[in-house]
């Protein structure tokens, strides 16, 4: 008999066989399917293993993951009273599973390659894949709408709002597994959350419209809301990991401007930095491999700026870079000064050197106004009130955290 079970490092065993009805071998073709097989080949964290070589985990086992702490999730709620029909639960166990489906290579770094941000393509895929869509059909007959519902963050149904806090919010399934999943593989510990602790807290809003959390969870709120914070500083923002990715961005923009025939045929997925409309069937192709076996391609390429900047990448060569916490206009002289040294070593300015604004807001209050639910807290005497409200340690990650650096690739 097949698996029904799968090992894996942050969850302990991942359930195929525990949504209501569902028999694992239905859950099992979702999985093989290509579009979700596809994230085996992008890593998590992009270029960071470059500076943590742990970090090699992929989308793929970060989305069982996102499933199975979905699923505890919702069996906590509802062993709390929460309401919950089956085919929600379903759909919203399948829509952690799908949510990052549409990821590029290199996660984030891609999406300023092709500017199309990756939850477009996921409910793209989700819709319109060539294998998906059946198999969530198959699984439950209106399941593909149910999950696009919550992958758009808004259901048909008031009652079941809360649903899509589960897929997407400052607390949702999402951040509780990459959290956890990014500080095991980087060894830098600070994701380490009460994860369970958390979900015991969580509980519907009395308007069925989103998560609140019981008083009771305050710490276990702070220690997420911090651990965050330092993950963003020491690993999502780390110097050098960003530096890797502008020289992803930096080269990709010198083949845009050089044109199709200054990419090697040889290459297999450089060439659609070329193409104005990149097509589903196209996107599913690419993958990290495919960009990383194209980098031996061109790092003898007869334009300088694109070998410097291929060279770096493929034998791991750090870029150069100060920072300040003035803006870029405090970078701005020697931004023009390393520009003149490239120009002067026959690289291009506009792909050699760069300004890059690193920068995150830890936590951000609740505000209707302009539409952010924040993280509510039920107190003892029932009164709703943002987090911060209860922690004057958190008012200070509500400010934002900005870093402007300036890059430069050496000419060598």
């Amino acid at each position: 008999m097949a698996t029904t079970k799968i090992k894996d490092p942050v969850e302990g065993l991942i359930d195929l066989d525990r949504l209501p009805g569902v028999p694992a071998s239905s859950v099992r073709a979702l999985i093989d399917a290509p579009e979700l097989q596809r994230l085996r080949q992008i890593k998590q964290l992009g270029f960071t293993e470059l500076v943590y070589p742990g970090a090699t985990h992929t989308r793929f086992a970060h989305s069982l993951g996102a499933f199975q702490g979905c699923q505890r999730t919702m069996r906590q709620l509802s062993a709390a009273g929460a309401e919950l029909p089956p085919e929600w639960f379903i759909a919203t166990a399948l829509a952690c599973l799908l949510h990052d489906l549409g990821h590029g290579p290199f996660s984030h770094t891609f999406e300023a390659v092709v500017p199309r941000k990756h939850e477009e393509w996921t409910r793209e895929l989700v819709t319109r894949g060539p294998v998906v869509p059946s198999c969530l059909e198959n699984i439950l007959p209106g399941t593909t709408d149910r999950v696009h519902q919550l992958l758009k963050g808004m259901v048909e149904d008031p009652e079941l709002a809360w649903l899509c806090d589960l897929v997407s919010s400052a607390l949702d399934c999402d951040r509780m597994d990459y959290l956890r999943r990014d500080s095991l593989h980087t060894g830098t510990r600070y994701g380490a959350i009460d994860r369970d602790w958390l979900i015991r807290a969580m509980v519907p809003s009395r308007d069925r419209r989103a998560i609140l959390v019981v008083e009771q969870g305050r710490s276990a709120v702070e220690q997420y809301l911090i651990g965050r914070y330092h993950m963003f500083q020491n690993v999502y923002l780390h110097k050098t990991g960003r530096g890797f990715e502008t020289a992803f961005r930096g080269l990709c923009r010198r083949l845009q401007i050089l044109g199709p025939d200054a990419t090697p045929e040889e290459c297999r997925v450089m060439h659609i930095l070329h193409e104005k409309n990149l097509s589903l069937e196209r996107y599913l192709t690419l993958t990290d491999a495919h960009f990383l076996v194209d980098l031996d391609a061109l790092v003898e390429h007869e334009d300088r700026t694109v070998r410097v900047l291929a060279r770096a990448l493929r034998f791991r060569r750090p870029l150069r870079s100060v920072s300040s916490d003035g803006g870029s206009e405090a970078l701005q002289d020697e931004f023009e000064r390393r520009g003149e040294r490239a120009r002067a070593a026959g690289l291009d300015p506009s792909c050699a050197v760069w300004i890059d604004r690193a920068a995150d807001v830890p936590y951000r209050p609740y505000s209707p106004s302009e539409g952010r639910k924040g993280l509510r807290v039920r107190t003892a005497s029932g009164r709703l009130v943002d987090i911060t409200e209860l922690s004057p340690t958190l008012r200070v990650l509500a400010e934002p955290v900005v870093v402007h650096r300036l890059y430069w690739v050496e000419a060598k």
